[in-house]
């Protein structure tokens, strides 16, 4: 009688959650009656991946507001919880459409016909979504982390106080050198006072480190990053053809910015496109650095006189706006924009100049670049100062500093292996949720390349560690499976069901075409596999080309090219950096199991890679591979030194100094290529 009992409030509990899945699944059957036969590729995997969140969402929001309730940083979690949520998140979709529309051109808040219905749901989704994600967080992990940084911010204050004297005959100096470049030099001095400061910051980061008992590489890489990624921005805030593509990543960005009613002024338009001259502008905003010519250098003048032209035609008798949801908005891609988009969301809402914006821009993005890599250096248990070193690569940071979603993809990579390699050091101890929150990281960082996916396979690592319950190796084994399994189905289905911008790349020529070069591999795929054997042992990896992945500058520059003799030497020094970097710890990841599936990981990335612009951007039955950069393998490089080339070796030299010097000469590798292929460069 008892168990029967127990049954029947089982199902009673369990009812409301079939009815809520039920109606959410036809609401999801109904949009997708309506979205899908009018939409092909990309956005019809962001449709699916939306509901299968969405699903997700709704059935956490019952797990803890109704199945299993709990104390949480809100108070306990319950219907009345769940209401005022629910209120809070009607009211911040309120506050957050008003601010988009405040700072619009052409749309005004106070006009009821501009806000936007989509944009009100999904604001109110993204907000429900991580109070939802906060009710399932210790409440004392979410007090903590708040107090932590009100901690932080209070001893940077403090620090400020009792240093203010001394930063002052810090910033006097570094004004008399910026003069002296200016007198004798011909430099603009924003740019030589700007790098000064940050060589300043850095010097005194290192001295103050080497006197600090505590090891804290992850501060020293904040030190340093920061700075010499703010002289990138304060140099030469707004241009394109400056980083790769910038011009495509930012007007995406602008998009996200905006989600809907996309808004383009011409300073915005100068932006999109490259070589491109808008009424009202004397020049376009490429400062002529195609083709690339390290001798070229750029006059303030002209700079301040585009600077001119674009703050004063960013205004709304220039703007454009397209209606509805941006197709830029539809693709797992978009996440990778998220910091960008929002320094710029804030820019406009606070009515800056044009300038202002688009740096305001850079800054989140290199924001939000440093944050990560910093909790990864923090968290890894291991080889801190390898990834310290592979997060101040120039190229990385350089990236990191403009519009690009490669640092937001090498970021959450780092945080991944980081995580994960915490939970496989420590697998007697090892969480399901610590494993789940390493594929999270993973799957938001390769969102916006899903090539990528199969370094999500290190998890399997766990089958063989012969340590940790079961249940969590299996739970997080299972949720890497699911994630990767998405991200390839985001590769597929745009394959499938490719649009008119799915045939393929148009800077790729007019004999590019996915469908066409898909049907010449898979007519004989033994044929593709030598082409592609031979790309990468012949033209990819050898050192050559591959040090472009660390040294290279875009449009600006490349170290290989300036200095041909010095190949190979960065390359090199990561090298050594990866084996000294080692300790009794760090050699409870070398295995010939971990390094031999590493290979097969790192092998089927870079297939992927490459294939993937075989598809999209060479010629059909081409016997090379076009279009494939030395950065594109950065993501797969701190799993080669993790893995692969890990030796157990004692490292003599005391912690401290080796922190120092391999750090020490990342941050002089930094700051010579940042002098040399730009500050130098901007005269009077």
């Amino acid at each position: 009688m008892g168990m029967q009992a127990k049954d029947v409030r089982g199902r009673a509990n369990i009812a409301p959650v079939a009815v809520g899945l039920g109606v959410y699944a036809c609401c999801a059957i109904a949009l997708g009656v309506r979205f899908l036969p009018a939409h092909y590729g990309n956005a019809i995997t962001f449709f699916l991946l939306a509901i299968v969140a969405g699903a997700w969402g709704v059935f956490s929001l019952f797990w803890v507001h109704y199945l299993q309730p709990r104390e949480t940083y809100f108070g306990f979690s319950g219907a009345t919880l769940f209401l005022r949520q629910l209120g809070c998140s009607a009211v911040a979709s309120i506050c957050i459409e008003f601010c988009t529309l405040f700072g619009a051109y052409l749309a005004s808040p106070f006009v009821l016909s501009d806000w936007s219905q989509k944009r009100l749901v999904i604001y109110f989704s993204i907000v429900l979504a991580l109070l939802t994600i906060c009710d399932f967080i210790p409440a004392d992990i979410v007090s903590r982390f708040f107090d932590c940084i009100v901690d932080k911010a209070m001893c940077f204050w403090r620090f400020i106080r009792m240093h203010f004297l001394k930063i002052l005959v810090v910033l006097f100096l570094d004004v008399l050198c910026g003069a002296g470049c200016y007198f004798f030099l011909h430099l603009a001095p924003v740019a030589s006072i700007s790098f000064f400061v940050a060589v300043s910051v850095i010097i005194f980061s290192l001295i103050n480190y080497y006197f600090n008992n505590r090891v804290c590489p992850e501060k020293l890489f904040l030190s340093i990053a920061l700075p010499i990624g703010m002289v990138f921005i304060i140099a030469f805030p707004a241009s394109n053809v400056f980083s790769w593509d910038d011009d495509v990543h930012y007007g995406r960005a602008v998009s996200l910015s905006y989600i809907a009613g996309v808004e383009m002024t011409s300073s915005d338009r100068m932006l999109t496109h490259n070589l491109y001259i808008e009424n009202g502008f004397s020049s376009s905003a490429s400062f002529d650095r195609v083709p690339i010519d390290m001798g070229m250098t750029w006059s303030q003048d002209g700079i301040d006189r585009l600077y001119g032209e674009l703050n004063s035609n960013n205004n709304y008798l220039t703007a454009s706006m397209t209606p509805g949801l941006s197709p830029d908005n539809l693709s797992l891609s978009v996440v990778g924009y998220i910091p960008s988009a929002f320094g710029l969301w804030l820019g406009r809402l606070l009515h800056l100049p044009f300038v202002a914006i688009y740096a305001l821009g850079r800054c989140f993005n290199l924001f939000a670049y440093c944050a990560v890599c910093y909790w990864a250096i923090k968290i890894i248990p291991v080889k801190k100062v390898l990834f310290c070193v592979f997060a101040l690569l120039p190229t990385g940071l350089f990236m990191a500093a403009n519009y690009a979603y490669d640092p937001w993809i090498n970021s959450f990579t780092l945080l991944g292996l980081a995580i994960f390699v915490n939970q496989l050091i420590n697998s007697a101890s090892s969480s399901w949720k610590m494993l789940a929150l390493s594929q999270a990281c993973f799957f938001v960082g390769f969102g916006p390349k899903p090539v990528y996916f199969p370094i999500m396979g290190v998890v399997l690592m766990l089958l063989w560690s012969g340590k940790g319950k079961s249940s969590a190796r299996s739970t997080g084994i299972a949720i890497a499976c699911i994630a990767a399994l998405i991200l390839f189905l985001s590769i597929v289905i745009p394959l499938l069901f490719p649009g008119s911008s799915d045939i393929g790349d148009a800077r790729g020529g007019s004999e590019v075409n996915a469908g066409m070069q898909l049907s010449f591999i898979l007519s004989d795929p033994l044929r593709y596999i030598g082409i592609l054997v031979r790309f990468l042992l012949t033209e990819y990896l050898p050192i050559s080309f591959m040090e472009n992945a660390f040294t290279n500058l875009a449009y600006l520059g490349s170290l290989n090219a300036l200095v041909p003799a010095a190949t190979g030497l960065v390359t090199l020094g990561l090298t050594i950096v990866a084996v000294l970097d080692s300790d009794s710890m760090s050699a409870r990841l070398i295995s010939w199991k971990n390094a031999a599936w590493s290979l097969v990981i790192i092998s089927c990335t870079l297939g992927l890679v490459c294939s993937s612009l075989y598809v999209l951007f060479t010629a059909v039955g081409s016997e090379t591979i076009a279009g494939v950069q030395g950065r594109y393998i950065l993501p797969i490089i701190p799993v080669f030194f993790l893995f692969v080339f890990n030796y157990k070796i004692e490292n003599k030299i005391p912690e401290r100094a080796f922190a120092i010097v391999s750090i020490g000469c990342a941050a002089v590798l930094l700051s010579a290529c940042v002098w040399v292929f730009l500050v130098s460069r901007i005269l009077v």
